[in-house]
């Protein structure tokens, strides 16, 4: 038993990619879709800005599957009946999530200079959001390693909000790049009934 705990916790023990952050998180909601003057151009036109939203998108999609994670290993901790060896591997799942998210995001930084206006303004908003993602999964993850005999510890409290705040903060990125993402697409479409309304060429 003592064998299999050790061979859980060294796998934990995989580091969660760090982001730098660039600035304080403002509430849900700012910066999304704020006119013309900021979301400029809707739809992708090079190859750059289509691989941007495909990354967007993708990154949306692992945020989801992060606070799924999260969500999962709150339900363990209020029932407190759940092992150890269940929230490592939840825990290592989330965290491997996180990791690719923070793969993403370096493609999507590479792109910015070559990326839509609104795409722009996604990959400024993510990095201080992913990096605050990523600060929370590193604390819920030394919390077991520190704790390999048993999770319920005076630590315990921390742990809790560790995995809350990382279902908020995954949420919060799913949901800010889900609004844009449908917001240029209806905006794009409208563009286009406008041209062709008017006779012009999209």
């Amino acid at each position: 038993m003592k064998n299999t705990v050790k061979n859980v916790f060294a796998f934990m023990a995989v580091a969660v990619l760090a982001f730098p952050l660039i600035g304080a998180i403002g509430p849900p909601g700012e910066g999304l879709h704020e006119g013309g003057a900021v979301f400029g151009p809707a739809t992708p036109s090079t190859p750059a800005q289509e691989q941007a939203t495909a990354l967007l998108k993708q990154v949306a999609t692992r945020a989801r599957a992060t606070a799924d994670r999260a969500e999962t290993l709150q339900s363990y901790a209020r029932g407190r009946q759940v092992n150890i060896q269940a929230h490592a591997y939840e825990l290592n799942r989330a965290k491997d999530s996180v990791n690719a998210i923070g793969a993403d995001l370096s493609e999507l930084q590479e792109l910015h200079a070559d990326a839509l206006p609104w795409q722009q303004m996604l990959i400024n908003r993510l990095q201080p959001m992913l990096g605050s993602l990523a600060s929370q999964t590193t604390v819920a993850i030394e919390h077991l390693n520190e704790n390999p005999g048993s999770l319920y510890t005076t630590a315990y409290l921390e742990y809790k909000d560790a995995i809350r705040n990382m279902s908020a903060h995954a949420d919060e990125v799913s949901d800010l790049i889900s609004v844009n993402v449908d917001y240029a697409k209806a905006r794009g479409n409208l563009d286009r009934l406008n041209a062709s309304s008017t006779g012009e060429v999209s």
